[in-house]
């Protein structure tokens, strides 16, 4: 129980993470809001839980 809570802890802070990452780098550089923010974020995320959850499955069976 305690692994699945610090995953979904460590999906929660990634998610605010990369959404302050967007909004920020978008000000700085491109003087505007991001707009494939809404696209590109969620298949990071989607990228980063396959990865967890693949490494742990099969960290935790060798």
């Amino acid at each position: 129980m305690i692994r699945y809570l610090k995953f979904l802890l460590q999906f929660i802070v990634l998610c605010i993470a990369l959404n302050l990452l967007f909004d920020i780098a978008g000000l700085l550089i491109f003087k505007k809001q991001i707009e494939m923010k809404t696209i590109i974020i969620p298949i990071i995320m989607s990228i980063w839980t396959l990865y967890i959850l693949g490494y742990k499955r099969f960290s935790k069976t060798s």
